[in-house]
């Protein structure tokens, strides 16, 4: 007991725990049930005493009072399994009474909890939650700025798009993305009136066709994938000038939209940025 005490009076916060503890204990009448000896007579009592003390001694609205993580409760339960083993070994060979053992382990756990509240058994420095922009930021209008985009032509030139075709690629005006009903809908258009593509795509990740996007005969296979605060149009199309490409959709800020896209037709591959203004 002398070296609990010590121990105690030397921990921030221990001994006036302890003495809190020490003093509602003692003032309190056991039960008329509880065995004189009993080690789990003054269990609930000492429970009781143990959150009293340590909601009125370490509040949990203190500036720094941290979060306890899982290597935070790992330090407690094994600090607390070893004071509950040396009191239960004091107990069995005679060296205190009862009383005074459940006296001394409220008291330790009483500062161990309050030591884990104001961060000394944790890292001083606080947890830092990265939270990732909300992926329906992508839907609205936006207008192309084509000042800031790549070129198209190396992609163009490896699935041999030519004539009108490329030309209303390249005078294309914007795009309209939705997100609704757990669907991604991804409209393209152009200053070419009949030019327009339209996909959409369910969030869950399954597969649907649409109108191959170089208007060539057939259709091309898309899913979507939402990584974080991207969200990944994959596609695969067949002959004639089978590929596969991906697109990825993000935005920097609120009101810029940045479109990569990648593509790979047969053994030749190109890439191209696109970058939009929200309308």
């Amino acid at each position: 007991m002398g070296l609990v005490r010590d121990w105690l009076r030397d921990t921030q916060g221990g001994a006036l725990a302890g003495a809190l503890l020490v003093k509602k204990l003692t003032h309190r009448q056991p039960p008329p049930e509880a065995k004189k000896d009993g080690l789990f007579a003054s269990s609930s009592e000492a429970l009781e005493s143990l959150t009293t003390a340590a909601e009125e001694l370490f509040p949990a609205s203190r500036p720094h009072a941290q979060v306890i993580d899982r290597s935070g409760a790992k330090v407690l339960l094994v600090l607390l399994v070893l004071a509950a083993l040396v009191t239960l070994t004091s107990l069995w060979v005679g060296a205190v009474r009862t009383k005074t053992a459940v006296i001394s382990l409220t008291c330790i756990a009483a500062t161990l909890w309050g030591l884990l509240l104001s961060g000394h058994l944790l890292s001083s420095t606080p947890t830092v939650v990265k939270q990732d922009n909300n992926v329906h930021t992508l839907a609205g209008c936006w207008i192309k700025d084509k000042a800031a985009s790549s070129s198209m032509d190396a992609a163009l030139d490896i699935a041999e798009i030519n004539g009108l075709v490329r030309k209303a690629i390249h005078l294309l005006k914007g795009c309209e993305i939705s997100l609704e009903n757990g669907h991604f809908t991804f409209a393209v258009t152009s200053i070419v009136p009949w030019f327009k593509i339209t996909e959409r795509y369910p969030l869950t990740g399954e597969p649907r066709q649409w109108r191959r996007r170089d208007l060539r005969r057939g259709k091309h296979t898309g899913y979507a994938e939402q990584i974080g605060n991207t969200m990944c149009l994959h596609l695969d199309w067949g002959a004639p000038h089978g590929g596969h490409g991906r697109d990825r959709l993000s935005c920097p800020t609120k009101d810029e939209l940045v479109v990569e896209s990648d593509i790979v037709v047969g053994t030749q591959t190109a890439a191209y940025r696109t970058i939009y203004r929200r309308a």
